[in-house]
């Protein structure tokens, strides 16, 4: 598999999209490694064709494990966005469980190529950048170097999910990889 077989599956519904730039550059470290990779999501698909909207990123994690072997994981707490994301997928587990108890939960952290955080719909206040970072920090001890960190929904510097997790990782000496509507880190 390459990335033009990704490109051709995903450019048409996602290439004009603001999170085409992330996703690809995450296909792309995931197709180089050249063996199975593991995902853990927060945050599921809600939506029937809502690329531009919530990223349908369940969707792009699913047929990556199709193509490379693998697994992908998803929490989220809504009953209703687990059972759409469950009818859409064929390898990736779908969990109902709140993201920060499933982050603490999951048992092989060592394997993770990536964690894509996405849970908490955008707040203007405190609430979405607070919960992402109890997210990361509830798994971040735990994962292997070289692992790719995403997050979802950074609209500018200082509004997005990110806002504390960025401030968070800089402290530790962690810098994006990618900014843009999804900023990439990749834990040393």
């Amino acid at each position: 598999m390459t990335i033009q077989d990704f490109d051709a599956q995903f450019d048409k519904v996602l290439g004009r999209t603001r999170r085409w730039e992330a996703f690809r550059l995450m296909a792309e470290e995931l197709i180089a490694k050249g063996r199975p990779v593991h995902i853990v999501e927060t945050g599921c698909a809600r939506q029937s064709e809502n690329w531009n909207g919530d990223g349908q990123s369940t969707l792009v994690w699913d047929w990556l494990v199709q193509e490379l072997g693998g697994s992908a994981v998803s929490f989220d707490i809504s009953p209703q966005s687990v059972e759409y994301a469950k009818s859409k997928v064929s390898k990736a587990e779908v969990r109902c469980i709140d993201s920060v108890i499933g982050l603490r939960q999951y048992q092989h952290t060592e394997l993770l190529d990536l964690v894509y955080l996405d849970s908490y719909d955008l707040t203007d206040g405190i609430e979405s950048p607070t919960h992402h970072l109890a997210e990361l920090t509830s798994i971040y001890p735990r994962l292997p170097s070289g692992c790719l960190i995403a997050v979802d929904d950074c609209k500018d510097e200082q509004r997005g999910k990110h806002r504390f997790l960025r401030d968070w990782l800089s402290s530790l000496g962690v810098q994006p990889i990618v900014r843009s509507y999804i900023t990439v880190w990749r834990k040393p």
